[in-house]
């Protein structure tokens, strides 16, 4: 698991790299700063994640689960704000905020007990999910119909590309976890956890970095530019260290030199 470790690290600190950066050139939009607390959740919760396997901690350790529960509730919290403010810059009401923050806490105390977890928990999860994919679908149905232009059947391509990445991590953790589930260990192990928040905080942190775009921010476009380049080179390399440097270095060393393959890897 050195690779994933190793992605979920450098993702973490690209993501607060970009939420720095955008909140400096950007942050006085309301959804932008709905946009910002998703990063530095998502960034949080891969760097807590990433420790904890580190550390061999147990899937029912309250560590993993306050944290992978944790983290998953409140970034689709604010996600849910996010799709409610994005792109009319409106801050979402306070009824709003609060009904959907007290039902959030509740649902992450209830889900980080462990005798919860034990009887059947990723599949309650799934179901407790349910209202904040309602609300965010219902949010960005009816802002996508606000910023359509007359005469146009979609809105302008930065805010469709947002409101995809909003919306695509909610149809794929669905899907796949009705594929999988029946085939998944229970409890599921720290690793599917760090999966999931890295697979999310890829799509999410990078559709809507898309939204910085639309305000013709180029400082921000090289620096997104220059992210998804340093993400690709470390994935290759956490996959070599990960997949390839071992098996390679035993076959060098067996039909070479032990000296010569160190080398080579």
């Amino acid at each position: 698991m050195s690779w994933l470790v190793s992605a979920a690290l450098f993702a973490a600190a690209i993501i607060a790299l970009l939420m720095r950066r955008i909140g400096r050139d950007a942050g006085g939009r309301a959804d932008t700063r709905y946009f910002q607390r998703v990063g530095w959740v998502f960034s949080a919760g891969l760097l807590l994640l990433a420790v904890g396997l580190l550390a061999g901690l147990p899937p029912r350790h309250p560590f993993i689960l306050m944290v992978g529960m944790g983290s998953a509730y409140l970034s689709v919290y604010l996600l849910a704000l996010f799709a409610y403010s994005f792109p009319r810059n409106e801050r979402a009401p306070l009824a709003l905020r609060l009904s959907l923050g007290a039902l959030t806490a509740a649902l992450v105390v209830l889900t980080t007990r462990p005798s919860f977890v034990a009887r059947g928990g990723s599949l309650l999860m799934s179901a407790s999910m349910v209202p904040y994919f309602a609300l965010t679908m219902f949010f960005v149905r009816r802002n996508w119909k606000a910023a359509t232009a007359p005469g146009s059947q979609t809105p302008s391509l930065p805010v469709t590309l947002v409101q995809l990445a909003v919306v695509s991590p909610w149809l794929a953790s669905f899907v796949a976890f009705t594929a999988l589930s029946p085939h998944l260990p229970h409890p599921m192990p720290t690793w599917i956890y760090l999966v999931q928040a890295l697979c999310m905080a890829m799509v999410v942190v990078g559709g809507v970095a898309i939204a910085i775009l639309r305000y013709h921010l180029f400082e921000i476009r090289v620096l997104i530019g220059e992210a998804v380049l340093a993400v690709a080179a470390t994935g290759a390399f956490a996959l070599f260290v990960g997949v390839a440097a071992e098996p390679l270095h035993a076959s060098l060393a067996a039909s070479l030199s032990p000296g010569f393959a160190a080398l080579v890897v």
